[in-house]
């Protein structure tokens, strides 16, 4: 499996729990409301277009209700379910069924960060551009040790710098990477 996809469907997973948190917050708010998602794209830096096929998805395993509005304008509406919410207060129950579920497993009680959702999503179309540009097989590698090196509690810092110095040499790779460590950074501070 190339490394982009498998990227991808890890993401995808995180972006669903995310999407069942914001619809399950909102449930506890205002349980009898539908919900718009207009800014949830943005807030959690991805595409529409990732956006709505993960909305799909959760709709067509029974999470969320779409409810398509034409006033005053066209645009859909979404309510957590009452197996949406079986499923974040109670995810061991469903694990088998649903993947993307052990995620809430061991933190049920805390919203994903979108920042998180915003790194990972960026190392992703790093990994997919280099692989579309059909980069090297080293550059492939320092791209996939910085990701790594993200993740520790404690980054090497000048590990992070030695292999971005080798990524330099793809200039569309390295914009990407840039803004992505630029996140990791703000994270780190924080």
């Amino acid at each position: 499996m190339m490394l982009s996809l498998r990227y991808g469907a890890m993401l995808n997973e995180k972006i669903r729990k995310a999407i069942l948190e914001y619809y399950y917050e909102y449930w506890q708010k205002k349980p009898d409301a539908w919900a718009s998602c207009e800014q949830l794209a943005e807030e959690l830096g991805i595409s529409n277009e990732q956006l709505g096929a993960n909305l799909r998805y959760l709709h067509d395993k029974g999470l969320l209700k779409a409810l398509k509005t034409l006033e005053p304008y066209e645009r859909w509406l979404y309510k957590i379910t009452d197996l949406g919410i079986d499923a974040v207060e109670n995810p061991h129950k469903f694990n088998q069924s649903i993947p993307f579920i052990n995620l809430f497993l061991g933190d049920v009680g805390t919203v994903m960060q979108a920042q998180e959702i915003r790194i990972e999503n960026g190392f992703y179309n790093a990994f997919k551009l280099a692989e579309e540009l059909n980069i090297s097989v080293e550059i492939l590698r320092a791209v996939e040790e910085i990701e790594q090196e993200t993740r520790k509690r404690d980054p090497n810092w000048q590990r992070i710098k030695d292999l971005v110095q080798k990524v330099k040499a793809e200039e569309k790779v390295f914009n990407v990477l840039i803004s992505v460590l630029i996140e990791v950074f703000k994270k780190w501070i924080s």
